[in-house]
């Protein structure tokens, strides 16, 4: 890889670099190590010949590859790209912020960077922040946190759960960032630009939450087209977070989390086993395929369980009045506080209407039903749209007492309220249509 071998002594060394790719090392003292031409490796001191001086490496030409070592060092890229710091073989965790050296703390304390654009971590817990230009950062293991800037960043998390921000919230500067999770759960600041969010291994998350206006993503198109999100693109990326305006937010096939934020928001699981959260404002949850979670928070919320495959969901209407469609499956609904409306169109549901008024309605072709908690005395209705029970005494017909519960079978499905007994039925608990 390298053409010439140059190391120095323990004492205060002066080397010299050829036009070549050149492998440069110093000792323990202050070194000034310049690379010339040629991709040249800098090492100013290996950590373990002792206390360091205060080296100076200049890698002139070429893209170099500066080795981090402890004392008021300074490391001068020059004026080409592509220039390295490494601190991978640091025993503890460093910041670097190349835009305010000041804040940098560990190995990297009392460091000169000039005209250097990219970073290597330690296998710790590292802060690497950059500046204007087009970084390039490697976290390694640990859990790391890394920042851009204003340029092309890429941002390459490594092992552990790291923090990635491109930090180019302004149209005026749109560029496109590669923000890169790797291993275990990682989370993504989105921003402006055509950029990739690449989660890689674990449970990964994109959040748009700084945002200050409504955004429209799709997880199944390759490249997003418009707005904020214009040339998005999402690789292994399981969690999406909106902003508090007014967001559209599509999963894909796999297990994906969506939360919504405040305002009305749109959330579509798809595939795979999703758990959807709309938060503040009156919003609209579909998981789609798969065994689901749907939690609609507050305001008045529609969720709806509409899947052609049966399968289990949870649907929790959260505060406000809610409207809660369960579809094949054996699903459970929830509808909270405020005046909710249960319906199970197919399928079967345990059905918890909570506080307020709540309606129960059971249409055409379903399977059980089973009421936990109705409640006369706060103004809970059954409503019913199948043919069989089209007035109080059709109801009657099918209904028996059952291990102290009040059973209405019939052929288009069965109704369980729990806690009742026959006698308690009256004409003012049910509605027909």
């Amino acid at each position: 890889m390298y053409d010439n071998l140059i190391v120095g002594d323990i004492g205060d060394n002066n080397l010299i670099g050829t036009e070549f790719n050149d492998n440069i090392k110093g000792k323990r003292g202050s070194d000034r190590i310049e690379g010339g031409d040629g991709d040249d490796r800098l090492d100013g001191n290996n950590l373990s010949d002792g206390p360091d001086g205060a080296d100076t490496l200049i890698g002139g030409l070429g893209d170099d590859l500066f080795i981090a070592s402890a004392g008021a060092d300074i490391y001068d890229g020059g004026d080409d790209q592509h220039d390295v710091v490494s601190y991978a073989h640091v025993g503890s965790a460093v910041t670097v912020n190349l835009a305010n050296q000041s804040l940098n703390e560990g190995l990297a304390q009392n460091q000169t960077f000039i005209g250097i654009d990219d970073l290597i971590g330690t296998a710790f817990d590292d802060f690497l922040t950059g500046d204007e230009f087009n970084n390039f950062f490697i976290g390694g293991a640990g859990n790391d946190r890394l920042i851009g800037g204003y340029g092309y960043d890429k941002l390459v998390g490594g092992d552990g759960n790291d923090y990635l921000d491109g930090n180019n919230l302004s149209d005026d500067f749109d560029y496109a960032d590669e923000l890169i999770g790797g291993k275990g759960n990682d989370f993504m600041v989105a921003s402006w630009g055509a950029d990739l969010y690449d989660g890689g291994l674990g449970r990964d998350t994109v959040s748009y939450a700084h945002v200050s206006f409504g955004v429209t993503i799709s997880m199944t198109v390759p490249v997003i087209v418009g707005g904020f999100t214009q040339g998005h693109t999402f690789k292994s990326i399981e969690v999406l977070i909106g902003t508090d305006f007014n967001d559209n937010l599509t999963g894909d096939d796999r297990a994906n989390v969506l939360k919504g934020g405040g305002d009305i928001d749109g959330l579509f699981g798809m595939g795979g086993k999703d758990r959807l959260f709309g938060g503040g404002g009156n919003d609209s949850l579909n998981g789609g395929e798969g065994a689901d979670y749907l939690n609609g928070g507050n305001g008045n919320d529609t969720l709806i369980d509409d899947e052609a495959v049966a399968a289990r969901d949870v649907m929790i209407g959260g505060g406000g009045n809610d409207w809660i469609v369960g579809g094949l499956g054996n699903n459970v609904m929830k509808g909270g506080g405020g005046k909710d409306t249960l319906i199970i169109e197919t399928g079967s549901a345990v059905m918890f209407g909570g506080f307020g008024a709540d309606v129960f309605r059971f249409d055409d072709q379903f399977g059980t039903a089973r009421v936990k908690d109705y409640n006369k005395a706060q103004g809970d209705l059954m409503q019913f749209t199948v043919l069989e029970a089209t007035n109080f005494a059709e109801v009657l017909s099918h209904a028996s007492d059952v291990n102290g519960n009040v059973v209405i079978d019939m052929v288009d499905g069965t109704v369980i309220i729990e806690n009742m007994v026959m006698a308690q039925l009256d004409a003012d608990m049910f509605v027909f249509v």
